[in-house]
């Protein structure tokens, strides 16, 4: 079944499909926390609804076989229609260990949130394929390493970031529970607390698998080249481990990159923890020449420190 398109043109401009499938905001639906439950905002608009067409789409886009598994602390994937971003997540999330505990990171597109950091305690979320509670003790060690973040889901409530990887991890790592955490901040000593409280979890539960998975979508509706070339320097900061890089070129509107924050506190994590990012990054461009969205996925293969 093709997603289809929302009824707001205002916030869906009509620019053909290449829009719906970047990092377009989702039509608000009815407040989407029901008691203690968070519906799925993004389900039917940027990836299936029904259950049929849901376990078809995940075929399609996660690997029949993996020639081996990475060991891995974090990664960092695209977030935008399944139509463009699908692959990739399929990809980057087939190559890891599994089974592990998972922290999701990324921004909102709510335009009155403030700057910092946003975390959800408790609760759960109902997905299409099954519900996933909040993985309580993990996030309850986040907020405790750190003061400045608040513990209040109402910026997570309509946002679709955190959203769109979930029935990939729950179809190949059988994920049953997650953290969900909004950063909306360039701050580098904000970030730098959250990539500390990252990294702690490690040493909190040594026997465990934890992943911390980053979303962003780099230069939305640029020309084709300018889109390369953003990519390009988000890669190389990557590869660099260069979480201060890549906020400078940021801040300095060398990169548009949406989830920069998020992306910059997975890269310090990981660097805290001795690993490095792995060769192989794959990237993408998509669009038309002159309005393309570039994504990239990465993982940080674990170090010496681990």
């Amino acid at each position: 079944m093709p997603t289809r398109r929302p009824a707001n043109s205002r916030r869906f401009p009509d620019r053909g499909r290449r829009r719906a499938a970047a990092d377009a905001p989702v039509r608000r639906k009815t407040r989407s926390l029901t008691g203690s439950i968070r519906k799925p905002v993004a389900a039917g608009l940027l990836y299936p609804e029904r259950k049929e067409t849901l376990a078809a789409s995940l075929r399609r886009f996660i690997p029949k076989s993996v020639s081996g598994k990475t060991k891995a602390v974090g990664l960092v994937i695209p977030h935008g229609s399944w139509n463009g971003c699908g692959p990739l997540i399929g990809e980057v999330l087939s190559s890891l260990q599994w089974p592990a505990r998972v922290v999701v990171l990324g921004p909102t597109h709510e335009r009155t949130a403030p700057a910092g950091c946003f975390i959800q305690t408790q609760g759960q979320w109902q997905m299409p394929g099954g519900t996933l509670k909040i993985d309580e003790p993990l996030a309850r060690l986040i907020l405790e390493k750190n003061p400045e973040m608040t513990a209040d889901p109402e910026f997570l409530l309509d946002e679709y970031v955190h959203e769109l990887p979930l029935p990939f991890l729950q179809k190949i790592g059988k994920v049953k529970k997650f953290v969900p955490v909004v950063v909306q901040t360039l701050d580098g000593a904000v970030i730098g607390r959250l990539a500390q409280a990252l990294a702690a979890l490690a040493q909190a539960f040594p026997d465990e698998k934890i992943y911390w998975i980053a979303t962003t979508q780099i230069a939305s509706y640029t020309p084709t080249e300018a889109a390369r070339q953003q990519v390009a320097l988000v890669m190389d900061r990557i590869r660099a481990m260069d979480s201060e890089g890549l906020i400078e070129a940021v801040f300095n509107r060398k990169i548009e990159m949406c989830g920069a924050g998020a992306v910059a506190a997975v890269l310090q994590a990981a660097q805290i923890c001795g690993a490095r990012a792995a060769n192989e990054i794959s990237s993408q461009v998509v669009g038309s020449p002159d309005a393309a969205v570039g994504m990239i996925s990465v993982l940080f293969e674990e170090g010496q420190k681990r």
